[in-house]
């Protein structure tokens, strides 16, 4: 994880996949805060949201993270 990004290792390069939410981010501090760190995020499903006042459907990426305590 980079930041506020799911990075994976594309072809050896860091790339970012998916931009996390701020409440999301708030929430994975107050773990860390705790003492857990990410050991392992999984993508699981991939699904189209559209807005009532969007014109484009936006990608959201449902995942799965594995914590560790330290």
């Amino acid at each position: 994880m980079d930041g506020s990004y799911l990075s994976a290792e594309l072809n050896g390069q860091d790339t970012h996949i998916a931009k996390y939410s701020k409440a999301f981010l708030e929430k994975l501090q107050k773990l860390e805060n705790k003492g857990y760190s990410v050991q392992q995020v999984r993508i699981r499903f991939i699904v189209a949201w559209r807005g009532k006042d969007d014109e484009e459907d936006t990608p959201v990426i449902l995942t799965t993270i594995s914590l560790r305590s330290l």
